[in-house]
Formats: structure tokens, C-alpha cells, sequence
């Protein structure tokens, strides 16, 4: 059985964008990696913890390999990366990229997070599972295997419904599935050495273009940085 986590890389919320011209300036140095991804790591490395999978494989595209170096010391076995500008990438070019150098097989989970927090995107999971032609299962809080049958228990806004599915399947995971863990320091020092195959991204008709981007002139409005001195200054003013 095999699993294969996809791992996005995510501007840093604690990183200042730069607007450049119709795009956020990129610097690979300020990206982490999607937290909704770590999660997904996680959960597959505990199943391979339980003897329940055989093998993890890492599936990132980005501009920078930290990421796929964490997720390699958590515990996944080998990665498949692309590199590439984070602005380029939309959900055909991963799916496209992915099912170009992924051999499918009847014995594999696809994993990703419930969410891409960059642009809020749902959209990979779906179209994944659509070109595969295999279940989808969204938001999935805990995961049993029994023989050849999995159940995946998920949260909606109706209920807590539990799905029944056979691999292969494509999943996202859900907050309360897993709380990813620190690789250690002996673990990181292993992930140099596992294996790191490079990718070219795949081109694809289906891209949209950017005709212009700029800030909302009501966050330049409410926005200002404050000195310490003005910061104390506007609450004794609030006092008095």
C-alpha cells in the first residue's frame, strides 16, 4: 500500500508581500509549507507506523525545497519535485504535473490537505479524483482500515458522516486528523540522503493569466505602523 501526500508551498503570513508590477513579489526564502498539507503528512505517517502503508511519497511544486526536506525527516520515504514560480502554478498544472510522472496504482491513497491557504483552493482534490476516476472523500477527521475496506469519518455542516471506500481514493484531511510533529534531529540528517526525483512541470492550454492586481485601497487607509512612543501616546489619549 502506498500513499501519496501533496505538499504546497504557501507565502509566509508573517513575511511582508511586495507588490511587483500585476504580482506579489515571490522569494522562495519567505514560503512555508501549506499547514493543511503537514497535516496530511502526518496522518500518512502514522499509518505506516501501524504497518497499515508501505511507503510515503511526497508530490510538491514550488519554488524551494524546505518542504519537501520537513516532510521527508517526518517520515515520508521519497519525494517527487518540481520546481517552479508559486504565481504560474494553478490546480491543472499540479494535477496535469502529477499524473504525468505518478504511476497509478490500484494500492495508492492520494492525501492532501482540505485546503490551499493561499488562494483558498478546493480545487485539486476534486479534479484529481475526476482524472482518475476514484472516490473523493473531503475533510476527513479519522481514518479505519478493516481488510481491504476503509472507513473515513467526516465533519459538514449537516452531520458527521462516515464513508466506506476501497484504494485507490483521493482524501483531505481535516484539523483534528493529526497535529504534525518536529522532525528530530537524527531524522532530518537521514532525509538528506532519501531520494528527491526532479520533475519538469507539465504545460497546459487551461491557464489563466493575471490582467492586473492591486492592494485594496481600504487597507492602505486602515493601515499604518505605529512607534512605540506614538502607541503609548494614542492610549493615554484614549484614558484621558
Amino acid at each position: 500500500m502506498r500513499a501519496i501526500v501533496f505538499v504546497s508551498s504557501v507565502a509566509n503570513p508573517e513575511e511582508k508581500l511586495i507588490l511587483e508590477g500585476d504580482h506579489f513579489k515571490n522569494i522562495p526564502d519567505d514560503c512555508i509549507a501549506n499547514d493543511f498539507d503537514l497535516i496530511a503528512v502526518e496522518a500518512a505517517v502514522r499509518l505506516k507506523e501501524q504497518g497499515i502503508i508501505d511507503e510515503i511519497v511526497v508530490f510538491c511544486l514550488g519554488p524551494a525545497l524546505a518542504h519537501v526536506q520537513k516532510a521527508l525527516a517526518m517520515g515520508a520515504d521519497r519525494a517527487i519535485f518540481g520546481e517552479c514560480d508559486n504565481r504560474d502554478l494553478t490546480p491543472q498544472i499540479v494535477v496535469d504535473t502529477a499524473l504525468a510522472h505518478i504511476d497509478p496504482d490500484d494500492a495508492t491513497i492520494y492525501m492532501l490537505g482540505k485546503l490551499g491557504v493561499n488562494f483558498e483552493s478546493h480545487c485539486v482534490p476534486q479534479m484529481l479524483a475526476n482524472r482518475l476516476s476514484c472516490p473523493c472523500v473531503c475533510s476527513v477527521y479519522k481514518i479505519e482500515k478493516a481488510d481491504k475496506r476503509w472507513q473515513l469519518h467526516c465533519e459538514d455542516d449537516v452531520g458527521i458522516p462516515i464513508f466506506e471506500a476501497e484504494a485507490p481514493f483521493v482524501m483531505t484531511t481535516e484539523l483534528r486528523l493529526a497535529e504534525p510533529r518536529f522532525p528530530s534531529l537524527p531524522n532530518i540528517i537521514k532525509a538528506r540522503r532519501k531520494p528527491i526525483e526532479s520533475v519538469q512541470i507539465e504545460a497546459t492550454s487551461q491557464r489563466p493569466q493575471t490582467l492586473s492586481l492591486e492592494m485594496a485601497a481600504d487597507i492602505q487607509r486602515s493601515c499604518k505602523w505605529l512607534s512605540t512612543d506614538d502607541l503609548i501616546a494614542m492610549v493615554k489619549g484614549l484614558e484621558s
